[in-house]
């Protein structure tokens, strides 16, 4: 079988796959979406590896825009895996894949295929035939690690100078509690900190006010023990008896014995004076 007639049946086991998850019920639905996701990533991983590198040279345009769809289809895939089917999200989840897909297969049989046949042509398409029926086996059997691998390739790089850096899920999820740790205990340190430092400033202010009023109080202490001692100096000199000059002191009895003469003479006078 032609890698082209090969591609063509299965999508249309796609359609139909796609028809009875939307027509089944509710418990059959998780056994339909298990096929489907079998078919849809065996499908997309034989194309990737073999045919689009085949007819890159004769649809580029075409084969990067069908890469662009493989990655997206895989994203939504892995959201409806991991939805439940009673959840409400399940159906619309479901109705953009699927719409996705059918966009994808239209584009793909319109503008790839027919330039592969041309290009390749069928004894070429043949021998490729047969290896994607083998490859596509293959990953039948291990397409949830294919799919997580897809999904780890086809991550947004959100290096800087543009280097690549593919994001990591379960990295960045054990990474997030140590940093939101690391950061807790950084604030801890910083609160401690300001902490012990308006401790100290309240401390030095304290002892700058002890000290200024220690200051005020000594200074009113001596100005009333001065005023309190001028007082007594002057009642002391007041009411303390003035001694007399020893010169003033001879003075005034050299004075006394002269008046005690002349009343002496005056009363001698008298006396001897005829009456």
């Amino acid at each position: 079988m032609k890698a082209t007639d090969l591609l063509i049946r299965q999508h249309r086991e796609l359609d139909q796959l796609f028809d009875q998850l939307d027509r089944v019920d509710e418990d059959d639905r998780k056994i339909v979406l298990e096929q489907l996701a079998r078919c849809l990533v065996a499908h997309s991983a034989i194309e990737e590896e073999m045919f689009y590198p085949a007819v890159k040279d004769a649809a580029r345009r075409e084969v990067e825009k069908a890469l662009v769809e493989h990655s997206l289809a895989s994203y939504l895939l892995a959201q409806l895996l991991s939805t439940p089917p009673s959840h409400g999200s399940f159906e619309a989840k479901a109705t953009v894949l699927e719409e996705l897909v059918k966009l994808h297969i239209d584009r793909e049989e319109r503008e790839i295929l027919p330039r592969a046949e041309a290009a390749l042509g069928p004894e070429r398409l043949a021998q490729m035939g047969e290896r994607l029926v083998v490859r596509f086996e293959q990953v039948s059997e291990t397409f949830r690690r294919v799919l997580s691998n897809s999904l780890a390739q086809n991550a947004p790089s959100l290096g800087k100078r543009g280097r690549s850096t593919r994001v990591k899920v379960t990295a960045k999820k054990r990474a997030a509690p140590a940093r939101a740790k690391k950061q807790a205990g950084a604030q801890r340190a910083a609160g401690m900190q300001r902490a012990a430092g308006t401790k100290r400033a309240g401390t030095k202010r304290a002892g700058t006010k002890r000290a200024g009023t220690k200051h005020a109080a000594g200074i009113k202490l001596a100005t009333g023990t001065k005023r309190t001692a001028a007082p007594q100096r002057r009642g002391a000199r007041s009411s303390m008896p003035m001694a007399t000059p020893p010169q003033a002191k001879r003075g005034a009895t050299s004075q006394k014995s002269a008046t005690q003469a002349r009343g002496s003479k005056g009363t001698r006078g008298r006396a001897s004076m005829p009456r």
